[in-house]
């Protein structure tokens, strides 16, 4: 709850020690001016309330730091509400602390309030527009709410500012595919390849390939995995024995199974393997007609059987 920020010095020791005290007076701190050596010290009656007010209008550092010093206690205390209430009057009245306005967002969208965790997000966006936590934060609710095609704008602004980030162009290939444009998110995926190869983009453009081209292209692309991860061996070999098995190629699932057992060092992990290739072996042979397999996003391929 409200970690990680820099102002922990004299402004958060003092805004503390007014919190604690209640109005009725303040401890000294490391930032509260020394006494002066002679004469009468000139004490007012001050009280919390006064305190924030004439400091909001000279200090909004220090306003931030109450309205977090507040939120923190509220959220400590279970109320969760009035941490929202108080924070969200603080960004209502024109506050612009980051990381507390990134705090109402999360609060709110926690309580699945996603409109109005995406309007401080935005926000932050557009005010911050080189903080990736934020683009990824935004492109996360959009997301939530069922608004691709925003999504899918965040990103593909986000990959044309920094298009060597190979986790950006899979986010982006994944929104693409929720959108049904399966096209574009080839090429995203093909683009995160090229930066960073990995067996889960390897296995996701195979899934696309599959629905895009058929059964063939889409095993190409695992063993393309295999050819240039040969750390990600079994995982891909398993992937691509599934592939053949799901679209009624068994023998070409029993070959990739058999290559991996015959591979396979470790006498636990080969004995494992054994078995589920024995398995596989002894069931039927798959029907003429296929029943239509899920694939990510609800929708069905039907798988042809090639004789």
């Amino acid at each position: 709850m409200f970690k990680g920020y820099p102002r922990v010095g004299a402004r958060l020791a003092f805004a503390a020690a007014l919190l604690l005290a209640g109005g009725a007076g303040f401890a000294q701190t490391a930032a509260a001016p020394k006494p002066p050596e002679k004469g009468p010290v000139n004490l007012e009656k001050i009280s919390l309330g006064e305190a924030l007010a004439d400091l909001s209008r000279s200090e909004p550092a220090v306003l931030a730091d109450f309205y977090r010093l507040a939120g923190e206690a509220y959220l400590r205390a279970g109320k969760t509400d009035k941490a929202i209430s108080l924070l969200d009057g603080y960004w209502k009245g024109g506050g612009s602390d980051p990381m507390l306005l990134s705090r109402l967002a999360d609060l709110y969208t926690q309580r699945e309030d996603h409109a109005r965790a995406i309007d401080i997000v935005e926000k932050l966006v557009k005010d911050r527009p080189q903080e990736p936590s934020y683009q990824a934060k935004l492109t996360m609710l959009y997301r939530q709410k069922g608004d691709l095609a925003k999504a899918a704008e965040v990103l593909e602004k986000k990959t044309a500012a920094n298009p060597r980030e190979a986790g950006d162009w899979a986010q982006l290939a994944e929104v693409y595919r929720e959108k049904g444009d399966s096209a574009k998110a080839e090429k995203a995926l093909q683009k995160a390849i090229e930066l960073e190869p990995r067996s889960l983009y390897y296995y996701q453009l195979a899934r696309l390939r599959l629905r895009s081209a058929g059964l063939d292209p889409a095993a190409e692309v695992l063993k393309e995995g295999l050819r240039k991860l040969p750390q990600a061996e079994a995982e891909l070999s398993l992937a691509l024995c599934d592939l053949y098995a799901e679209n009624g190629q068994k023998e070409k699932a029993e070959a990739a199974l058999g290559a991996l057992v015959g591979k396979t060092a470790d006498p636990a992990r080969k004995q494992e393997l054994q078995r589920r290739l024995d398995s596989m072996k002894l069931a039927p042979p798959p029907a003429d007609k296929a029943q239509p397999r899920p694939l990510p996003g609800g929708t069905t391929v039907q798988a042809e059987v090639k004789k």
